[in-house]
């Protein structure tokens, strides 16, 4: 159960970064900052 949870917010945190992405069109910010979210999400777990 906690896997599935977790399986659903990294698709959430991709479905934003794709919507920033593209409402920016800017990949680098985009990358640097999922990069920043996915280790914020990876030290809270």
């Amino acid at each position: 159960m906690k896997q599935e949870k977790i399986m659903w917010i990294v698709i959430g945190v991709l479905v934003v970064l794709a919507a920033f992405v593209l409402l920016t069109n800017q990949p680098a910010a985009a990358a640097q900052t999922g990069g920043q979210g996915l280790g914020a999400m990876v030290g809270g777990c």
